[in-house]
């Protein structure tokens, strides 16, 4: 189950879980042909980039899949929220924009062990 707590914009989601957090921009933040980039970020970098491309009225989805998370340590992470306003794609990724705005400051996201992930034991020496 994923949750996100309105007031922080914290996302807490069990490590593996499948499902989606809706986001909605306000304002004149979005036209056509723009993108919202979503990443999950640990203290050595983007572990989880997920693109949208042109979210309607400034509403969009990020869906979780099982590999999203199924291989990430359990823990506090940090995510944000991009557009990328006039997007130059290559190859389907996005090289270059004309703006780039962050319509919210970066939000922790907790991951949460799953029932019956216990560490292994240690062997005494």
């Amino acid at each position: 189950m994923i949750n996100i707590d309105l007031a922080t914009q914290k996302i807490t989601i069990h490590k593996g879980d499948t499902g989606s957090v809706d986001f909605q921009i306000s304002g004149d933040a979005l036209e056509a042909n723009d993108r919202v980039l979503f990443t999950i970020k640990n203290n050595r970098g983007v572990v989880v980039k997920q693109e949208i491309i042109t979210p309607t009225d400034g509403e969009f989805s990020i869906t979780f899949a099982n590999a999203d998370t199924c291989n990430l340590d359990v823990g506090s992470y940090s995510y944000d929220i991009r557009v990328l306003g006039n997007p130059v794609i290559a190859n389907g990724k996005v090289v270059s924009a004309d703006t780039v705005d962050t319509p919210a400051n970066a939000a922790k996201l907790e991951l949460l062990g799953v029932v019956g992930d216990v560490p292994a034991p240690v062997e005494a020496d």
